[in-house]
């Protein structure tokens, strides 16, 4: 006879008397485990609780990153722009430099053919332009420097 799965309509007090240690010893048992249960569901929620903290970090976290991300692709993308730009102009000024001297060389040269004195020669006009081309590539170089140089700083 199952002793814990007695009905109780029917059950005399004389068995009910009997079993009462047996039921007791049952309520005890089940009792206990009740509050073991409690204990191990309270540090789960617990646990649960802590993870869901940490997921919201470490979302935060992914966020912040992503947005980062973002700023740094955007600051390459200016970077690569500029450096662009230089590739651009040097050659230009560059060239435009090697004309200039070309083209003095070249008034040089007609003036000693010509047998007239080279060092009597106006410079002063070329040599403006000169210095101008040469002062605008040597500040788009530092800018590009800097350029270069903030983003090594910022991301190397």
């Amino acid at each position: 006879m199952d002793n814990f799965n007695v009905d109780i309509k029917t059950l005399d007090i004389e068995t009910a008397e009997k079993m009462l240690p047996e039921w007791e010893l049952k309520y005890q048992r089940d009792s206990t485990e009740i509050q073991n249960l409690d204990i191990i569901l309270k540090e789960k929620k617990e646990q649960l609780d802590s993870l869901e903290v940490r997921k919201l970090n470490l979302q935060n976290t992914l966020k912040i990153n992503k947005e980062i991300i973002e700023v740094l692709n955007n600051r390459e993308k200016d970077v690569l722009q500029t450096l662009q730009k230089a590739n651009v102009t040097y050659p230009i000024y560059k060239a435009r430099a090697e004309q200039y001297k070309n083209d003095l060389e070249s008034k040089i040269l007609q003036l000693k053919q010509s047998g007239k004195e080279p060092s009597n020669i106006d410079y002063s006009a070329t040599i403006k332009k000169l210095k101008e081309e040469k002062q605008m590539i040597m500040l788009n170089i530092e800018k590009n420097t800097q350029y270069i140089n903030n983003f090594i700083k910022k991301h190397g």
